[in-house]
């Protein structure tokens, strides 16, 4: 069995840098609240593209169970677009 390693780490380190570009652009976050909410979504939004080509359904899918009932766990409303046994998205 042969195990194929990539050379450097490259494309792991790159994979966030338009964030860093997005936040040097709106001039980061206002305050400490703000800048959790950022991540948390940035958080959402990267891991629903790796599980899903379908980022924007699932989103809104979440945020529209979550408006009808507000006491909700957001995370168990994107449980159906990240469970393990839904296949990952061939764009990673």
């Amino acid at each position: 069995m042969v195990l194929l390693l990539p050379i450097t780490t490259w494309p792991n380190e790159n994979c966030g840098r338009w964030l860093v570009i997005a936040r040097k652009l709106s001039f980061g976050s206002q305050s400490d609240a703000g800048a959790r909410t950022r991540e948390t979504l940035m958080t959402v939004l990267n891991t629903l593209k790796k599980k899903t080509p379908e980022v924007t359904a699932a989103f809104k899918s979440a945020l529209d169970k979550l408006a009808e009932q507000p006491d909700s766990d957001p995370s168990k409303l994107l449980s159906e677009w990240i469970a393990p046994n839904y296949p990952s998205a061939a764009h990673n």
